[in-house]
């Protein structure tokens, strides 16, 4: 496949330009022409006059979340309970809603395209009417979320829900950037950070989900996902080692550049560094656990003492502010599929 220019987010989207000089080093490559256009509105969710709910009803929305991320991503919920407060519940809050709308989408339940709309009335002003948006309008009641980022993020769940999949590198990076760039982008405003730092959260988030798409891809072709065109393969096939290889090793590549780009912007952040910082290294510690098994079908895990040294990594980066992740040196793969 063709690469030619570093990924660009729009500035309505990241409030923030990412120039060609910033990316080029770190092989980024530009996602479609769409990416480019897509600049939704950019203002901010308006904060409610008062806070939404009662006390207790945001005390049972704060018990749910918790127990949603424990459950859902023990990586992420790492990162999540080094963050300071408010911080932590706002972040668990956003992720209770955002992760229980991609269930219903992932899980094809009945409810998923009624329960998109009523996000979708939601951030057009609506009151709100099911758990996820009184998460996102308790979230909203304390820092001003993108409108354009919660705009992006259902924008790839409707894509996922219509059963689409990327076609090549392109469709996959505006993929990523929809469902996890945009999150980055909400956490950012969640942890008080300057506009400048918005570009470098969708990168981070991006990487995420290229990690979680290499990991997951057994799991996602047994659903009838298939992320990275290799659904025609035979399934046989699919176990090869080589075959494997050359599905998985370009996207993780990817990963590792947009981590180093997006990783460079925590310092940035004016709250919650620690916490960032180390949920950015455990999942590319999976993506070491990855390529160290040398692709191997299953997936991948961490140990416990790989996520402690994930903790004392970040510890050290930002005691002596050397923020860049090792990150290997290798000719770049050509996308296999």
């Amino acid at each position: 496949m063709t690469r030619s220019h570093p990924l660009t987010v729009s500035e309505d989207v990241a409030r923030s330009p990412v120039t060609r000089r910033d990316l080029d080093s770190r092989t980024i490559a530009r996602p479609s022409q769409a990416a480019l256009a897509y600049q939704p509105h950019a203002a901010p969710v308006p904060r409610p006059t008062s806070p939404p709910g009662d006390g207790t009803t945001n005390a049972a929305l704060l018990r749910v979340a918790g127990a949603t991320i424990a459950r859902a991503s023990r990586t992420f919920a790492l990162g999540a309970r080094l963050l300071p407060q408010p911080e932590r519940d706002l972040v668990r809050l956003l992720y209770f809603a955002l992760r229980t709308l991609d269930d219903l989408v992932d899980e094809r339940d009945p409810r998923a395209a009624e329960r998109l709309a009523q996000a979708r009335a939601w951030l057009a002003g609506a009151a709100p009417s099911t758990p996820e948006t009184h998460a996102l309008a308790a979230v909203a009641a304390e820092r001003p979320l993108p409108r354009a980022a919660l705009a992006m993020f259902l924008d790839g769940l409707e894509y996922d829900l219509a059963g689409a999949a990327p076609s090549d590198e392109a469709a996959l990076d505006l993929y990523c950037l929809r469902v996890a760039g945009s999150v980055g982008i909400l956490v950012a405003a969640i942890l008080d950070a300057p506009a400048h730092a918005r570009a470098r959260a969708a990168a981070l988030g991006s990487a995420l989900q290229l990690v979680n798409i290499a990991r997951d891809l057994d799991e996602d072709l047994a659903a009838g996902r298939d992320y990275l065109g290799c659904g025609r393969r035979a399934p046989a096939s699919r176990k090869a080692s080589s075959l494997r290889r050359s599905v998985l090793a370009p996207p993780l590549e990817r990963a590792r550049a947009l981590f180093a780009f997006g990783y460079d912007g925590i310092p940035a952040l004016r709250r919650g560094r620690f916490g960032v910082a180390v949920a950015a290294l455990a999942y590319l510690a999976i993506a070491d656990a990855i390529e160290r098994s040398d692709y191997a079908p299953g997936r991948a895990r961490t140990s416990p003492l790989t996520k402690a040294a994930c903790v004392a990594r970040a510890a050290f980066d930002l005691s002596f502010g050397r923020l860049s992740p090792l990150r290997r040196r290798s000719r770049r793969p050509a996308w296999p599929c």
